[in-house]
């Protein structure tokens, strides 16, 4: 979602009913991925904490954070019904299963 952030504000400007789910990580996975292997660690693409539902919120979209799988589909259930984009903030644990070391 940051390297698109800024398309929220058109979608909402232009009135674009769809609903974008956010699995959050902290990072930015695919660059991860590809540094991890090469240098044996990230570089420079660990995140922190972004508040995505509130900055969809600030552009214009309708915007929730979800913590269980119950959320998510009560969250879901009323973005298939709003005719207004959605963001949907669903915070996940990170990691690269595929180059994790073993224990």
């Amino acid at each position: 979602a940051t390297f698109t952030i800024a398309d929220l504000e058109r979608a909402a400007r232009q009135h674009l009913p769809f609903v974008m789910i956010v699995a959050d990580d902290e990072r930015w996975g695919i660059v991860e991925s590809g540094q991890v292997p090469r240098y044996g660690e990230p570089l420079n693409c660990l995140l922190g904490p972004i508040d995505f539902a509130g900055v969809a919120r600030s552009l214009g979209c309708l915007g929730a954070r979800v913590e269980t799988s119950d959320e998510l589909r009560q969250a879901l259930c009323q973005a298939l019904v709003e005719r207004t984009p959605t963001l949907i903030h669903a915070p996940i644990c990170g990691g690269i299963p595929a180059v994790e070391e073993s224990v």
